[in-house]
């Protein structure tokens, strides 16, 4: 269990992470 937290809590934040980052490609 305590193996699986941190892949619960780590995926979801490279998810946010990588969507932030394409955001920031797009020209505004």
């Amino acid at each position: 269990m305590i193996s699986l937290l941190p892949g619960f809590v780590f995926e979801p934040l490279v998810f946010a992470t990588i969507s932030y980052w394409m955001i920031g490609l797009r020209p505004t």
